[in-house]
């Protein structure tokens, strides 16, 4: 009984750590806004990876890594949980994934993934949209030429821009390419309905978001690490007309002074830029004013 009690009170002051250690430094962040560093892989599943836990890839994981999706590069050499890995870090579709370092600081088997696109100076976006004149698809290296036709109505992923021209990412065509900026819209003549479908956010109205999560992870990995618990990640999940901030590898209950924290930090920015806040049971539900 007494060991019983020595385990719960051992598993109480962990948890403990973690909310303290989250509450106390959430509030030193203050968003990064400057520029950012993408890479388009010609085969990235070829590469040695790891996913935001630290773990193999799952198949929804390999879903998201297409050739030459842009991939924004988060940090060049880290080391994982085990204190021994080093990983290249990159973001995608608001995931972190972790490309194993060789001996000589490269990306293990990268010559197998063939052509690789550094794409250097851009802003970062985020969202969805619409394209609401019909363009084409821009180039983006010369030796990876598109001029793929983009009709009005085409749903438009936006990655970054740069002198007037936004990066985007074609699901429908599984390709990446630069269109301009007046020719991108976050709404359309289409129903209703599906414009309740796509995110209606402005290329660069998530940045603040992203950039809150993503430093909130960092201090969650590292109390983690230091608890030798579980990973757990936040992660910022689309919904129709909203988007929902919930945590990756554990459950919400487990993390309530985290999520209080957080919902906190994210008002403090939110009622300047017409965003609500609503914690509830799943997580922190955020909604743009129409």
């Amino acid at each position: 009984m007494e060991r019983k009690e020595r385990r719960l009170s051992r598993k109480f002051n962990l948890s403990g750590f973690l909310q303290i250690q989250f509450f106390v430094l959430l509030f030193a962040i203050t968003p990064v806004w400057g520029k950012s560093q993408f890479f388009l892989i010609q085969k990235p599943e070829k590469l040695e990876i790891r996913n935001q836990f630290e773990q193999k890839l799952t198949p929804s994981d390999f879903q998201l890594l297409k050739p030459y999706r842009p991939l924004k590069l988060i940090s060049k050499s880290e080391l994982l949980s085990d204190g021994v890995t080093k990983a290249m870090v990159v973001e995608l579709a608001g995931k972190r994934f972790y490309f194993l370092l060789d001996g000589n600081k490269s990306p293990i088997r990268k010559r197998e993934s063939g052509e690789w696109i550094q794409l250097d100076n851009l802003e970062s976006g985020s969202g969805s949209g619409y394209v609401s004149r019909s363009t084409s698809l821009g180039s983006v290296s010369p030796n990876h030429k598109t001029d793929n036709p983009l009709p009005s109505g085409t749903v438009a992923e936006i990655i970054a821009s740069q002198n007037g021209k936004v990066l985007v990412w074609i699901q429908s065509l599984n390709s990446t390419g630069w269109i301009p900026s007046k020719s991108l819209s976050s709404s359309s003549s289409k129903s209703s309905t599906e414009n309740n479908a796509v995110q209606q956010a402005a290329p660069d109205s998530l940045q603040w978001v992203t950039e809150i999560l993503s430093e909130a992870n960092q201090i969650l990995k590292s109390a983690c690490n230091k608890s030798g618990q579980q990973i757990v990640q936040f992660s910022l999940i689309p919904q129709k007309g909203s988007y929902l901030i919930r945590v990756e590898g554990s459950t919400p209950d487990r993390f309530e002074r985290s999520f209080e924290s957080l919902s906190r930090k994210i008002s403090l920015y939110a009622t300047a830029k017409s965003v609500s806040v609503e914690q509830i049971e799943s997580g922190l539900r955020l909604e743009w004013a129409k």
